[in-house]
């Protein structure tokens, strides 16, 4: 099947307007049938588009949400945000020994649409444990009111950590260096204690 067009696009979404303001009690059974008939990922990327859609030409601070849910989308597809189920089923992990390690500052936990995940990059691949460096990142960014800042920081480029090029990589790309972590963390935390 070819992908369609922006026009096609724009044309299917002018009916499911015009559908949705002339019958809106239809409009929302087919929408449930529909997410009944996908898969969970089928049902993520319609969502996003009905966002997407719902959402075009708001004001900036919509536009803001928009863009942290692309970043948090993105931390999704490259890393897995991964539930408690997702990882009991990987590394034999219980949520009881998730939730003591969120506490003691070994794990970062996030909500990412309605669920608590665990970002896939703070574990080792082996062991499944938590990898030391975690405990650094979410001693210096505390009790953030945004659980999210600590992700961010950490798949963003670094000035600090720089490649044998000279490019900036991301602290998630070194996180087995734990002296590099403490490194860009003194760095980014200059003013404040750690």
């Amino acid at each position: 099947m070819q992908k369609p067009t922006p026009q096609d696009q724009f044309n299917r979404l002018s009916m499911l307007e015009r559908l949705v303001d002339d019958n809106p009690a239809r409009s929302r059974e087919i929408l449930v049938e529909v997410i009944r008939q996908r898969t969970e990922e089928e049902n993520e990327e319609l969502v996003d588009a009905f966002v997407e859609y719902a959402l075009s030409d708001q004001p900036p601070h919509i536009e803001q949400a928009r863009l942290k849910a692309e970043a948090q989308k993105a931390v999704k597809a490259e890393f897995g945000l991964l539930r408690p189920k997702e990882l009991l089923a990987l590394f034999g992990t219980p949520n009881y020994q998730l939730s003591r390690d969120v506490n003691s500052g070994k794990l970062l936990r996030v909500p990412f649409r309605g669920n608590n995940c665990y970002p896939g990059f703070q574990f080792d691949s082996d062991s499944g444990q938590p990898l030391p460096a975690i405990a650094l990142v979410t001693k210096a960014f505390g009790d953030a009111t945004n659980p999210w800042a600590a992700v961010y920081w950490l798949v963003s480029n670094n000035g600090l950590l720089l490649d044998n090029d000279g490019a900036e990589r991301r602290p998630v790309d070194v996180l087995a260096r734990k002296d590099l972590i403490a490194e860009a963390l003194a760095h980014e935390f200059a003013d404040t204690a750690l």
